[in-house]
């Protein structure tokens, strides 16, 4: 019997290919499902949501919200099988705590504490595990600035700028003039 080529073996010799682990492949689902979350965000963003006529985009919006949270909670008790896996599941419970923020500060905060601190959401290595695990962080640092571009989540007027145009958090901790 060969051993399987695609994971390590007891001689520490690395992945010749990616397969996934538990964690990686529900981080992977937890990655389309928060697009259709941004992109039904996206949809009732510019409508009147009350009006009768879009009640079905407010609640597929609802609905793509749930199934986020639905997946970081799977995700949340998938157990680490590989070292590659323990960035996933920090970036997993960031998330969670940025969809659950109550306030465009908790939110913008929760986000520069991942810019600032990109070493623990990163997989270094050149395996093609580590490789694709890093494309998939890669993916969830783009979702993460789309959704504070989402007034749901960072609201214009309390960040002190425009809509679309919060790439400076700071000025809402800047003291009044």
């Amino acid at each position: 019997m060969h051993p399987d080529p695609t994971t390590t073996n007891r001689f520490s010799e690395p992945a010749v290919a990616f397969t996934h682990s538990p964690a990686s492949k529900t981080f992977s689902r937890l990655l389309g499902a928060l697009a259709a979350h941004i992109e039904a965000e996206r949809d009732i963003e510019d409508v009147a949501s009350f009006d009768p006529a879009f009640m079905d985009w407010q609640r597929d919006a609802e609905c793509a919200r749930a199934e986020v949270l639905s997946i970081i909670t799977e995700l949340r008790h998938t157990p680490i099988r590989r070292r590659e896996d323990s960035p996933l599941k920090r970036m997993n419970y960031v998330m969670y705590a940025m969809l659950q923020s109550t306030s465009t500060e908790e939110f913008l905060r929760l986000r520069a504490f991942v810019t600032g601190n990109v070493a623990l959401f990163s997989c270094s290595g050149q395996s093609p595990v580590a490789q694709r695990v890093q494309q998939m962080l890669a993916s969830a640092f783009d979702r993460l600035e789309e959704l504070a571009a989402l007034d749901t989540y960072v609201d214009p007027f309390d960040v002190g700028c425009t809509a679309g145009n919060i790439d400076e958090p700071a000025t809402m901790l800047a003291p009044a003039a």
